[in-house]
């Protein structure tokens, strides 16, 4: 029988032995788990795109790019407003929802080449906006499309 004095100092799994099911596996340790990052949905996104009409290269917006699910999943929920020339891209997602927002977007939805397929203008809170086939959604503030004259069938770059 062992003496319950050194269980107290020696790990529990040295005292009872290996899992059976763990056979080769090495525990985690917490250096380990320090060092390993986990996978972004895309590393090679940046933070920050600046989006320009391919037409006559007029700047739409500066859109910062929600790369992890976390990010996509809380978009501009929290945000008081978003200023005209800002916006949001949300890479490898083809609908929307302005749940728990505090104002209108305007929606574009882009193909995997960066055309406007469709616009959803002022899209109000507690709402859902999708497109077939669209890649990608860019969110604007309310009214923005229309004062950028951005139609679909515009390409993006």
């Amino acid at each position: 029988m062992t003496d319950p004095a050194l269980l107290r100092h020696a790990s529990l799994s040295s005292a009872v032995g290996p899992d059976p099911h763990r056979k080769r596996v090495a525990p985690p340790t917490h250096r380990d788990q320090l060092r390993r990052r986990p996978a972004r949905d895309n590393d090679r996104v940046a933070d920050h795109l600046e989006l320009k009409r391919a037409g006559d290269g007029a700047l739409v917006c500066r859109a910062r790019v929600a790369r992890t699910f976390a990010q996509r999943f809380r978009g501009l929920m929290g945000v008081a407003r978003l200023e005209p020339g800002c916006g949001l891209l949300l890479p490898r997602t083809s609908s929307v929802h302005t749940h728990f927002m505090r104002f209108a977007l305007d929606v574009v939805f882009l193909d995997d080449e960066g055309r406007v397929t469709k616009i959803t203008p002022a899209l109000r809170p507690w709402r859902f906006a999708a497109a077939r086939g669209a890649g990608s959604v860019l969110e604007l503030a309310a009214g923005e499309c229309r004062r950028l004259g951005l139609a679909a069938g515009d390409l993006l770059r």
